[in-house]
């Protein structure tokens, strides 16, 4: 139980980090017509051949052609979707099939056993893509293009809506196979502050959240109570064109000092950290057999240039902001991560 518990704990340590918009990339280079990853460039081009997927575990059988090399599918990969749902609350049952809660962050967490390490792809959440549509009741309607962030909104607000969340990431990464999700409430965010004994920021701009009577100041540094610290990670102005830019450019900054207080808190003790998890475990719903990757987690390394960006470009549409994500960027990733060199 210890080391599930343990297991649990690593990946919300990358939670921490990633689920509040942790966001330091490695270069794409599409500019250039170059990738740029590892240090090597290679002309930037497309899949050739098409070749068929499948969920059965192995997503390509045989050789790809890609910018002119050879590659076959790494075998020693796991992929998981990391969740961040914007919910208050535990997490329970919801009380209709269209309030699941929107997934406002998303993150593919890619473990590789043969390089022992971890690789992270954020999605962002205006990402638009097919989605499963159903009614109050969960009678499918059809699907649809919109944002990928609302799939999980059509469910039960817990496996259903994980499943249905993976179903849709899996198709916009070209059906590759997802092995296991993991989902957290954003509305935990209080309590690891909490944990942490508040998290000290230098506040890079006004937030004004009047549910909780929060007033920040831009230049000001102040260490943030629980609802500040809550108001500093949700607030945005929806009205306004680009402002979840703005929010993760804070989110970035707060989960940089979250992450070092809560290693400090839990360094050396482990009761600390199993009552960590203890309080967190009611904001989780996964299906993710932590004894089967407890012990390659506790190895794997992870930085920041672990970390992709899928280009793209965001829009305005008729109602919400829209993020059309370029396919030779997504393709660059997927063969950088999850394919080898034959």
């Amino acid at each position: 139980m210890e080391r599930k518990r343990f297991a649990i704990l690593l990946i919300i340590s990358v939670i921490i980090v990633l689920v509040t918009g942790f966001a330091i990339f490695v270069t794409v280079g599409l500019g250039t017509g170059f990738l740029n990853v590892g240090g090597s460039k290679a002309p930037a081009g497309r899949f050739t051949p098409r070749t068929e997927y499948s969920m059965s575990g192995k997503w390509s059988e045989g050789v790809i052609e890609y910018n002119g090399s050879k590659y076959i599918y790494n075998s020693s990969t796991k992929v998981y979707l990391l969740m961040g749902v914007d919910k208050e609350g535990p997490a329970v049952q919801a009380e209709d099939y269209v309030h699941g809660g929107q997934s406002d962050a998303m993150f593919l967490l890619i473990t590789d056993k043969e390089k022992q390490k971890i690789s992270v792809v954020p999605i962002n959440r205006n990402t638009m893509t097919d989605i499963q549509l159903c009614d109050l009741n969960g009678h499918y309607y059809g699907t649809f293009k919109a944002q990928i962030c609302l799939q999980h909104g059509y469910g039960d607000g817990l496996k259903g809506s994980c499943q249905k969340t993976v179903e849709a990431v899996s198709k916009l990464f070209d059906g590759i196979p997802i092995n296991g999700y993991v989902a957290m409430n954003m509305d935990a965010m209080m309590i690891l502050n909490r944990m942490a004994g508040g998290v000290t920021v230098e506040v890079l701009e006004d937030v004004d959240y009047d549910r909780f009577d929060v007033h920040l100041k831009a230049g000001e540094t102040k260490t943030l109570t629980d609802e500040e610290a809550y108001a500093y990670l949700r607030k945005r102005d929806t009205k306004e064109f680009g402002t979840a830019d703005r929010r993760l450019e804070r989110e970035k900054q707060y989960a940089l000092a979250l992450y070092e207080r809560l290693k400090e808190e839990a360094s050396g003790d482990r009761n600390k950290a199993i009552d960590m998890y203890d309080e967190l475990k009611d904001y989780i719903v996964t299906n993710i057999v932590f004894a089967d990757v407890a012990e390659d987690l506790m190895k794997y390394g992870f930085d920041e240039s672990n970390m992709y960006e899928i280009k793209g470009e965001l829009v305005q549409g008729k109602n919400l902001e829209e993020f059309n994500i370029d396919k030779m960027s997504l393709y660059d990733i997927i063969i950088s991560i999850l394919y080898k060199s034959t």
